[in-house]
């Protein structure tokens, strides 16, 4: 993993990111087959670039250093690699209360997926727009 980027110039640089291709390739099944999950946060888009960085910043704070995140399409994907679907739903819960306590919840909408095969930037992008047409302040279960 020595990939790993800051997200941009204005975030903390202990909640590190990788690359695209990366991530891509961490998100297939392994040799134990142990199921992981998609998580994608999406922010409003009418939020701007940096505050849109402080919040996804803010997230990475509540996830393990061994779970890649990558800035995909416009939303922060984290892959979670144990917890399963039930895991990260409470995982996202958690953040979703955060954020509610900031008054932030209308901004942010969460997809949880769990991956059956590796991500493709095709399914990415569609699991995004799916996302983008989901009310905002909720975790979304999908594709179970």
């Amino acid at each position: 993993m020595n990939d790993r980027k800051p997200l941009g110039e204005h975030t903390d640089p202990l909640h590190t990111y990788v690359h695209e291709d990366s991530f891509f390739a961490l998100s297939a099944p392994d040799r134990s087959n142990a199921p992981k999950t998609l998580c994608l946060f999406l922010m409003d888009p009418k939020i701007s670039e940096q505050a849109r960085e402080g919040h996804f910043s803010l997230i990475s704070g509540y996830t393990r250093e061994n779970e890649p995140k990558c800035v995909i399409a416009d939303a922060l994907a984290v892959l979670l690699i144990d917890g399963g679907v039930e895991g990260a739903e409470r995982l996202c819960g958690r953040i979703l209360q955060l954020f509610s306590s900031l008054h932030l919840a209308d901004m942010l909408t969460i997809v949880v997926t769990p991956l059956r095969e590796a991500l493709s930037p095709g399914h990415a992008e569609e699991l995004v727009s799916q996302g983008r047409s989901l009310p905002s302040g909720a975790v979304h279960t999908v594709g179970t």
